[in-house]
């Protein structure tokens, strides 16, 4: 039963609903995040995939650590699902940059909101170089493109001197 599909499934799916028992800190919730990563190389369902790459983003999010734990998972995802984890930080990237901060008559900025977008691309940046680093070499030419295209250089075509 361990190979087949369905319980590699589930078992994907009760490691994601772990991850709310543990503390925001622990060591534990890194270690979870960074199994569910390697987990799901071995998941065919691309929406599964998809949601659960979602899920550990978001928790990591909420935490406010554990960013190399969710880089890791993400780039051990990557070794099999190079275009799947690209897809999907491009979703999450593009999910933020639509809600940029909201500035009042050039007066005030919402501080919170920048913040938050700092720590989303910080976050899927570190996600883009952990792919990078894990993905097979013969998928890495067709992803280097899509890494350095959509997710590095707005990046530093926004960076200030």
């Amino acid at each position: 039963q361990v190979g087949s599909e369905v319980w590699t499934g589930e078992l994907v799916t009760a490691l994601v609903e772990q991850l709310s028992m543990y503390s925001s800190e622990s060591r534990e919730k890194s270690f979870c995040v960074v199994v569910t990563g390697q987990v799901l190389t071995k998941v065919t369902n691309k929406q599964l995939v998809m949601d659960t790459l979602s899920s550990l983003f978001l928790v990591t999010l909420e935490r406010r650590q554990g960013e190399e734990a969710c880089a890791q998972a993400f780039g051990l995802c990557a070794s099999t699902h190079l275009g799947l984890v690209l897809a999907k930080l491009e979703i999450l990237l593009n999910n933020q940059a639509s809600k940029r901060s909201t500035i009042f008559f050039g007066l005030l900025r919402d501080k919170n909101s920048e913040e938050n977008q700092a720590k989303v691309l910080s976050l899927v940046l570190q996600c883009v170089g952990q792919a990078a680093v894990s993905a097979q070499p013969e998928e890495l030419g067709e992803g280097s493109v899509a890494m350095v295209g959509k997710f590095l250089s707005p990046c530093l075509s926004d960076c200030k001197d």
